[in-house]
């Protein structure tokens, strides 16, 4: 270096010190400066500011320079001056010796004779400074003689990676160890060949150090076929191993596979990705035909997501996330798409009638992952079991008396799967209720006869068997099915024939729970529905006021009456139609 740089030097150094003093430029004599404390004593008692007038118009033009309001120095930024040294024309040769003697250390995992600060000192020069021979410059003397040690070493992993073997999991470890410690040799060289990096390659139309070992290292070990399919098969092998419920070495398989991509991403793509999936096709084809005969529908929907789960593991521990959406999609597709009618077929109506909620919930969850296809066949699998469980239910004669009670419990389970199973979704919701009223109609009036006949049941004087509330609770469940009648004027006749028994005879269980009934038929049917039935009552409640009227009457006559009776003045289109009967009296 030549004595101005170095003075340059020294006065960065000085300036970048923080106890340092500002010097003023340009000028030939150095004095101290004065101390901070008494810079602040003299700037707090308004003295005259040392910059003198020729200072400020020296920096008055904009130049490079910062003075603050509140300082009494200025601060001048410089460009850094570049060198001008020329290196000697052997230059090279006589520093490429230590150069490889490092290189070949590190590659050896050695300690180099050289000084690494020495060493990065020569890359240096070799990088940033010029020199006299005009055939080939020294930077890209560097990078092809670098270039020479890397293809020779990498190709000494050959022989032993070609050797033959009966082991795979060993061969797969030895290729592991070599990969490991390339990437840590690698990682040493880009950090002693850095200059080189950021200034010839940045400019020369070649790969970086690191990519230089990459390609490498797939140009000889991973392009080679026979290295390549020793290393895909024995991939392969350990995954099927683990899919048999062996422990594997998973940070293996992961190192490996990452080492695929991280080398060229078609290696994983075009080499290992689609012999993976043709593997696990044939793997959950064969197990889906074998086992959708030999388990149970539970077990077997089970098996299938103990399968999916694995699978998902698979993605995080070692498979890339790009293999995930053709993964999963051939193990549904194998396991679940190419078995839903056997499921259905086989086990669906048997898990509904036994009340299995988790596994119809399963059945769902699984359906749902293969799309519309399956969840529509399983709706459909939904409707028919009501129909055919339901058109059961109302066709035996010999349960006539236990048909309401029946049909309650029916529905209450079916709301159940609707909600625990299929998530309360809304087409399995609609068939539900179009299934339910297709059944409850195929036998004619008799449900609307019998659904009359169990209100009148609970809302008897006789009735004892629940609170006001649970009596709400029923009368609710069973004004549900008497929306899915279409009979409803059959309901109303035997409706209105009980209630007038209930009112003339004085059974009623209560006013208030015959009028929430009646007020239940009026939102659901339309004022014409309960037009009668509420007609039915205001004929009651003016008899009951004639009668009161009457024994106040005969209460306050001269000879008070001892005749008790009640009679009810009702109207004729209101009240069902009774026969005539002809009133015997006694002889007076």
């Amino acid at each position: 270096m030549s004595k101005t740089s170095g003075k340059n030097s020294s006065i960065r150094l000085k300036r970048d010190h923080p106890n340092s003093s500002f010097e003023e430029p340009n000028s030939s004599t150095k004095s101290p400066s004065p101390p901070i404390k008494k810079l602040k004593h003299q700037h707090n008692n308004n003295t005259t500011d040392p910059m003198d007038k020729e200072t400020r118009n020296r920096y008055s033009n904009g130049s490079s320079s910062f003075i603050s309001s509140n300082s009494t120095k200025k601060l001048i930024i410089k460009n850094l001056k570049t060198s001008s040294l020329v290196l000697p024309s052997d230059y090279f040769d006589k520093i490429w010796p230590l150069l490889k003697q490092a290189l070949e250390a590190i590659l050896n995992g050695t300690t180099s004779p050289t000084n690494e600060e020495q060493l990065y000192r020569h890359i240096d020069h070799l990088c940033t400074t010029s020199t006299n021979d005009t055939n080939t410059s020294p930077p890209t003397l560097l990078y092809d003689n670098l270039r020479k040690v890397l293809d020779e070493h990498i190709q000494t992993f050959l022989p032993i990676l070609l050797s033959e073997t009966n082991d795979s999991n060993d061969y797969l470890r030895v290729l592991n160890s070599i990969w490991n410690d390339h990437i840590i040799r690698a990682s040493l060289i880009r950090q002693l060949f850095i200059v080189l990096d950021r200034t010839y390659v940045l400019h020369a139309a070649v790969p970086s150090i690191w990519e230089l070992n990459q390609d490498l290292f797939r140009r000889y070990i991973m392009q080679n076929s026979i290295i390549s399919n020793r290393c895909i098969n024995g991939i392969l092998k350990l995954i099927e191993q683990e899919r048999r419920g062996e422990t594997i070495d998973r940070n293996l398989v992961k190192n490996l596979i990452r080492m695929l991509i991280d080398l060229h991403s078609n290696l994983y793509r075009k080499d290992f990705e689609p012999s993976f999936l043709q593997s696990t096709e044939e793997l959950y084809h064969n197990e889906g035909r074998h086992l959708i005969q030999k388990l149970e529908i539970s077990q077997y929907l089970m098996h299938v997501e103990r399968r999916l789960r694995e699978e998902q593991a698979r993605l995080i521990n070692y498979i890339d996330q790009s293999t995930k959406v053709q993964l999963i999609h051939t193990v549904e597709n194998n396991l679940i798409t190419l078995h839903i009618k056997n499921i259905l077929s086989k086990g669906f109506d048997t898990l509904v009638n036994e009340n299995r909620y988790t596994s119809i919930a399963l059945m769902y969850d699984l359906f749902l992952r293969i799309g519309p296809v399956g969840i529509n066949d399983l709706r459909e699998a939904f409707g028919n079991f009501i129909k055919t469980y339901g058109r059961a239910l109302i066709s035996d004669v010999d349960k006539d008396d236990k048909m309401v009670d029946e049909l309650l419990e029916f529905k209450e389970k079916l709301d159940r799967f609707l909600h625990e199973c299929f998530h309360d979704n809304e087409k399995f919701s609609n068939i539900l209720k179009d299934s339910f009223e297709h059944f409850m109609n195929q036998r004619a009036n008799k449900p609307a006869e019998l659904i009359a006949k169990a209100v009148d049941a609970r809302l008897r004087s006789g009735n004892k068997e629940a609170s006001e509330e649970e009596l709400e609770k029923i009368l609710d469940k069973l004004l549900i099915l008497f929306r899915f009648i279409h009979g409803k004027d059959v309901f109303e006749a035997f409706y209105k024939k009980d209630l007038a028994k209930r009112l003339l005879v004085g059974k009623s269980a209560s006013v208030d729970a015959e009028k929430s009934m009646l007020l239940k038929l009026k939102q659901e049917c339309g004022n014409v529905f309960t037009s009668k039935l509420e007609g039915m009552f205001k004929d009651m409640e003016l008899s009951k006021d004639i009668m009161t009227a009457f024994e106040q009457h005969m209460h306050n006559r001269e000879v008070p009456g001892n005749i008790s009776m009640f009679v009810s003045v009702l109207t004729m289109g209101f009240w069902p139609t009774y026969q005539p009967v002809s009133a015997i009296l006694p002889p007076e």
